[in-house]
C-alpha cells in the first residue's frame, strides 16, 4: 500500500536539534522533534546530530534508553547503525518527521493493524481506492496554519536561509533514495546478518524486517526485501524463536 508521509521533513538536522533542546517546546513536543531528528539522523548517517538526538532522547523518551544506550556505545559506524535500525524496529513510532495533526494512535511499541507504523517513501501518496493512504492522510492533515508557516505545495519555510534550503534539499534527496520504512530496515537487518552470522541480535533483525513489510508502507520492492528476509532467517536461523515466530514473507 502507498500512503502520503513526510509531512514537515524539511529541516536541516542541525535546526530540528536546537529545536529539540529549547526549554520553551513544551515537553511532549521536545519529545516528537527529538525522535524524528535522531532517526533522521540514522538515515542519514550524520552521526554528530544524531549522537546528540540520542543523548536528549534519553532524558525526553526514558522508554528508549536502553536502545538508545547500545547505539551511543557502539563500537563502530556499521554497528551503530544496526543498533538504531534495531530499535526502529521494535518502535513502529519512530519516524525522521514531526507530524501534523492528532498523531499516531496506540501504545508506544505496538504495531497500528491499520497500517500507520514508521514512515513511507517521500512524495508517496495514497490513491482514492487504498484505505491505508486515506488513513494515514487523516491522522497526519496538511493544516492550515502550517501552509502558513511553511508555505505552499513545496512546503519551503521561510525562514531558513538559501543555503539551510540547500542542505534541506540535499537530505530530502538523501532520505527519498532510502525509500519506505520496510525497505531500508530490511535492509539493514539482511546486510547485518551476512556480515555477522553469529551475532543473536542478526535472528531477531530478520524477524522484525520480515513484520514490518507487513505492517509498513510499501512500494514495488519490498515484497522482494521481505523473502529476502525471510530466506535468510530460515536459511541461517532454523531453531531461533525468531524463526518460529515467522512462518511467512509477504508480496
Amino acid at each position: 500500500m502507498k500512503r502520503t508521509g513526510w509531512k514537515i521533513a524539511f529541516g536541516v538536522s542541525a535546526l530540528l536539534l536546537k529545536a529539540a533542546e529549547s526549554p520553551l517546546l513544551p515537553l511532549p513536543q521536545r519529545k516528537e522533534v527529538a525522535q524524528a531528528t535522531w532517526v533522521r539522523s540514522v538515515l542519514l548517517n550524520d552521526e554528530e546530530h544524531g549522537k546528540r538526538a540520542a543523548a536528549l532522547l534519553e532524558t525526553v523518551s526514558p522508554e528508549l534508553k536502553d536502545g538508545l544506550h547500545k547505539y551511543e556505545e557502539a563500537s563502530t559506524p556499521e554497528e551503530r547503525r544496526y543498533e538504531a535500525s534495531l530499535l526502529i524496529l521494535r518502535r513502529p513510532e519512530l519516524v525522521p518527521e514531526v507530524r501534523a495533526g492528532g498523531g499516531r494512535e496506540g501504545d508506544p511499541g505496538k504495531i497500528d493493524p491499520y497500517g500507520n507504523n514508521w514512515w513511507c517513501a517521500q512524495g508517496a501518496k495514497g490513491t482514492k481506492d487504498d484505505y491505508g493512504g486515506r488513513y494515514y492522510e487523516f491522522y497526519n492533515p496538511q493544516t492550515p496554519p502550517l501552509v502558513e508557516i511553511y508555505g505552499g505545495k513545496e512546503w519551503q519555510p521561510r525562514f531558513l536561509t538559501d543555503e539551510e534550503q540547500k542542505k534541506a534539499q540535499q537530505e530530502r534527496t538523501a532520505l527519498s533514495v532510502a525509500g519506505p520504512a520496510p525497505n531500508w530496515l530490511s535492509a539493514q537487518a539482511i546486510a547485518f546478518a551476512v556480515a555477522h552470522p553469529e551475532d543473536p541480535r542478526a535472528a531477531e533483525g530478520l524477524y522484525r524486517a520480515v513484520r514490518a513489510t507487513r505492517h509498513g508502507c510499501r512500494n514495488d520492492t519490498t515484497g522482494k526485501y521481505s523473502k529476502d528476509a525471510f530466506r535468510l532467517l530460515h536459511r541461517r536461523y532454523p531453531k531461533s524463536e525468531w524463526t518460529k515466530k515467522t512462518p511467512y514473507w509477504f508480496e
